[in-house]
């Protein structure tokens, strides 16, 4: 059997906000029937990876309103369409942690939500951290943490981490990550 892509015939706004747009897109099935897509156009996120020089992660912990619940995640976050993946992700580590990464190095992309919205989350390494003078972002509150990857992946498995994007970023990141650590421990 060959699948057949859907054919599209419209692409339209139904509602916007300074953060998404709620979108419907309407198509023909390859059957030939008419079926409608309604999905969230959100830019592009990413997600960072930041290794001390004792190769802990830092992590952060903050509230989450829509699930009612303190997550623990990596640092993340939406782009701006002008933001640079790269560029991002340092503002994003600085903002999370008031950490200054002297390497980043891009890790790979995944799509977020395949079926309900249309953006990927570019995933970063960070080393060679150093603090920064000040503090971070202001506009919201978190606790900061440092985390063996054996930590984590417990965390994981046990529900205390569970920010989908984190996990998929982590998982994404953990065989380089892994590398690191051992390079840092000479082996």
């Amino acid at each position: 059997m060959t699948l057949k892509p859907w054919r599209k015939l419209s692409d339209e706004l139904v509602n916007k906000n300074p953060w998404w747009e709620y979108r419907l897109a309407k198509y023909t099935l390859p059957n030939g029937k008419p079926a409608e897509y309604h999905y969230v156009h959100d830019p592009d996120a990413v997600a960072v990876v930041p290794i001390g020089g004792d190769g802990k992660i830092t992590i952060v912990r903050q509230y989450r309103a829509l699930v009612d619940r303190m997550n623990w995640e990596l640092p993340i976050g939406g782009m701006e369409q002008s933001d640079s993946p790269e560029q991002m992700a340092r503002e994003e580590l600085r903002d999370e942690t008031n950490l200054q990464a002297g390497e980043m190095e891009s890790i790979g992309a995944f799509q977020i939500s395949v079926g309900r919205v249309d953006s990927h989350c570019h995933v970063f390494i960070a080393s060679d951290l150093s603090f920064l003078q000040g503090k971070p972002d202001d506009t919201e509150e978190f606790e900061i943490k440092q985390f063996s990857g054996d930590a984590i992946d417990e965390m994981i498995r046990s529900g205390e981490l569970n920010n989908g994007m984190s996990i998929a970023s982590w998982h994404l990141a953990r065989p380089r990550v892994l590398e690191i650590i051992d390079q840092m421990k000479g082996n």
